[in-house]
């Protein structure tokens, strides 16, 4: 038995350092609001005034977040979300149905590949790390499956939270690091609309993401968003796409904790309808629970990349660059948020895509027959 001036040492240190680790977390905390008091500085008197009365309404019905001055707010709403919203449930259900068979086809080529290969598993993160729905939390950021926040141009987010669900699952399907091209989905799926100088007009994710999958996209380098449109180009080179995509619900409207969950860990982040209106452009930190909606404006499309069940919230990746959000308990980059269950229809239109795998060969001719068999067709990305 140890000596009980050792144990008392021993509760003191233990104490001395969870002290200092919480003043290291406040003054991580401080860092990552300055740019937001600092730009608040020099902000116009309008910004500061709508500051002013969102955080009142904050305090008044005893909310937790915090708001600034954010990329949101020096854009007009509607020129930087643009979320369209599926109304016809006939195209979710036989999607989910077409994604049930092509994931049974992939999982049953897995399990012949494993088969000759006991360790095939170690180089595949969505097999290594295989979290459950049950888990009390996931941020896929801590394995590394998350590509950097990016600044969306226009009202470009639904080709956004597309790419960026695609490059997540690169990740955790192949173990692959990629940079995919936005610029190129919203050029191309489809050209029909195209109209020089055009860049804000909406779109569906699940669009995007069925583009992603039937035609995929070009590298970013070789097609970087410039905020102004280019001549279609089918045609190109397009080393990126998936195997197939799906609803984490069966009908139009909210998709449940539980679906949601489930799609995290099968196939990874999740793409998401959310109402960007109200005091979510302010949003700069903790968990965001304003439960009012109808906004009427602020459509917007971000990437579900967690979730923490103490905090009854998402971990969501936004396409607003950097000078918007928190990193949430991570790293240093700002762009994500903690967003309540079911808060401002978060959930709504979720969608995830599971990449083509390259650790091991898909039977080619039952996977065309599957695709013959589905004859789903989706005329464009734009409205």
């Amino acid at each position: 038995m140890k000596p009980l001036g050792t144990l008392t040492i021993a509760a003191a240190a233990m104490t001395a350092m969870q002290a200092y680790g919480q003043i290291q977390g406040q003054l991580q905390e401080t860092r990552h609001q300055q740019i937001y008091i600092d730009r608040e500085k020099t902000a116009s008197p309008a910004i500061k005034q709508l500051l002013l009365s969102q955080r009142q309404l904050i305090s008044s019905k005893k909310l937790s977040f915090t708001v600034g001055h954010t990329f949101a707010l020096d854009h007009k709403l509607s020129d930087i979300t643009g979320g369209q919203r599926i109304t016809d449930p006939s195209i979710i259900a036989k999607q989910n149905a077409f994604s049930t068979k092509v994931m049974a086809l992939n999982k049953q080529s897995y399990g012949e590949a494993l088969k000759v290969n006991p360790n095939l598993y170690k180089q595949i993160p969505i097999y290594l790390y295989a979290p459950k729905a049950t888990d009390h939390s996931l941020d896929w950021r801590k394995h590394n499956m998350v590509t950097p926040v990016r600044q969306q141009i226009g009202g470009t987010c639904w080709a956004y939270a597309a790419v960026a669900a695609l490059e997540s699952s690169s990740k955790l399907v192949n173990n692959q690091t990629i940079d995919a091209s936005e610029r190129y989905v919203v050029t191309n799926d489809f050209a029909d609309w195209y109209v020089p100088g055009n860049w804000s007009g909406g779109g569906w994710c699940y669009k995007a993401i069925q583009f992603l999958v039937e035609q995929g996209t070009v590298t970013e380098a070789s097609d970087p968003d410039t905020g102004v449109p280019e001549a279609p180009n089918l045609g190109a080179f397009k080393p990126y796409g998936g195997l197939t995509w799906g609803f984490c619900h069966n009908s139009t409207g909210q998709a449940s904790n539980s679906e949601i969950k489930q799609a995290l860990c099968e196939h990874g982040p999740v793409g998401t309808w959310i109402d960007a209106g109200g005091t979510f452009g302010s949003y700069t930190g903790n968990v965001y629970n304003d439960s009012s909606t109808d906004h009427g404006v602020g459509g917007h499309f971000v990437l579900i990349i967690g979730w923490d069940d103490s905090k009854s919230a998402w971990l969501i990746k936004n396409s607003w660059g950097t000078t918007w959000g928190d990193p949430c308990g991570y790293g240093s980059e700002r762009g994500y948020a903690w967003v309540g269950y079911g808060i401002h229809g978060i959930g709504s239109d979720a969608v995830w895509i599971h990449d083509h795998p390259t650790h091991y060969q898909i039977n080619k001719a039952l996977l065309d027959k599957l695709r013959l068999e589905n004859k789903m067709t989706i005329s464009r990305v734009r409205h």
